[in-house]
């Protein structure tokens, strides 16, 4: 015995059945077929835990409203054409295996573009999103970098522009070309911002004399971060996940002070290396109290930035100790990498030795630190004729 009402595109059906004992059991199902323009989907489903009409007319509504929003998902899979940057975005980001780092940036990029047909994406949609985050950009719209004649002027734009192509055209190409991969678009060939050569990007640096006074310093965390910054070339969020109970591949320390070893992966890379202890990193890390859990109080460079203990202010206030106090000569963390990258390079560092140390797939980053010292060059000249 059965009887059934119609709750939008689906049936809830009430039945009923005997027990072993005798008793009537009452039972409900959604029954039909859900329909999206052309994708349909036939229903049967036993409602659990529900036992009245009312309750059962709700749980019906709830999964006619599932199963169009999989219907829908499943015609724009089918008609690309419907497929916005914003859903595609989406896919991306909840894709495990091609998920990328810095979210947040693609959420930016997201708010911009983010109802534009991916079929209608064209370049100029994509310097569009730049400028728009970027206002200070759009003086120097179609103007290259070899025509701006002040070199100052020049460091400043291509810095910008790398800005620009680092937070939106390389996250926005990335959702283009898995677009791309599942057909929903045709190939675009994203092109970048103009950048200068490596060898001529501006890359802040710590001189010795600026070293030797924040190590001076007497806020002891964060002159810790400071070292092991400058002697690991270590990027800061790869520096605050290092902890003192981590073990690597082979069950090995991650910081071995007995060997005078750190054992990292590099956040872009993925594979461990080994780096050296400097004797003078080693002599903080030994003066470290507790030598448990993670090596440094913040888990990211944001932390308590608006209170005293924050790791921005902190680090500001050991800068002004060293004379580093305006904000347009404050040097952030990552000088300290290329700090120690120019030093390794002046010392004669190949090649393949700046790729080991700093973890870099690609020679392009090392090429740009080393440079023939002048002395060589006036042999190398001396010697012709």
């Amino acid at each position: 015995m059965s009887n059934s009402s119609k709750i939008g595109q689906l049936k809830v059906r009430e039945s009923k059945s005997k027990t072993v004992n005798g008793d009537i059991k009452i039972y409900y199902y959604a029954r039909g077929r859900v329909t999206y323009n052309n994708e349909k989907q036939k229903i049967y489903q036993i409602l659990k835990g529900i036992n009245n009409r009312p309750q059962a007319e709700i749980e019906v509504q709830n999964i006619e409203i599932e199963w169009l929003r999989k219907l829908k998902d499943r015609y724009l899979k089918k008609n690309p054409e419907f497929m916005t940057f914003a859903k595609m975005t989406d896919e991306l980001l909840d894709d495990h295996l091609s998920s990328p780092n810095r979210h947040s940036t693609y959420y930016k990029n997201k708010e911009i573009l983010g109802n534009k047909l991916l079929v209608e994406i064209k370049q100029k949609d994509i310097y569009e999103v730049a400028f728009k985050r970027y206002p200070h950009l759009l003086k120097y719209k179609g103007i290259k970098l070899s025509r701006i004649h002040n070199l100052k002027e020049r460091q400043q734009v291509s810095s910008w522009n790398n800005t620009a192509n680092c937070n939106v055209i390389i996250p926005i190409g990335n959702i283009l070309h898995y677009a791309h991969q599942q057909g929903c678009c045709p190939y675009i060939k994203v092109k970048y911002f103009q950048i200068l050569n490596r060898k001529n990007m501006y890359r802040p640096k710590y001189s010795v004399e600026e070293i030797k006074r924040c190590i001076k310093h007497d806020d002891f965390e964060i002159v810790l971060l400071f070292v092991f910054l400058l002697f690991t070339g270590m990027r800061v969020s790869e520096a605050l996940r290092i902890n003192w109970e981590d073990l690597d591949n082979e069950d090995r320390k991650v910081m071995d002070l007995d060997n005078h070893i750190l054992r990292i992966i590099p956040s872009k890379n993925g594979t461990w290396i080994k780096k050296p202890i400097h004797p003078i990193l080693l002599e903080w890390l030994h003066k470290v109290e507790n030598k448990t859990g993670f090596l440094f109080e913040w888990r990211n460079q944001q932390d308590g930035k608006n209170t005293p203990q924050g790791l921005i202010p902190r680090w500001n206030k050991m800068q002004e100790f060293a004379g580093i106090a305006s904000d347009n000569k404050r040097k952030k963390r990552h000088a300290l990498r290329h700090t120690i990258t120019s030093m390794l390079s002046d010392n004669g560092a190949s090649t393949g030795e700046l790729m080991d140390f700093n973890g870099w797939n690609d020679e392009r980053s090392a090429l740009g630190y080393q440079e023939t010292g002048l002395e060589r060059k006036k042999t190398l000249i001396n010697s012709i004729l």
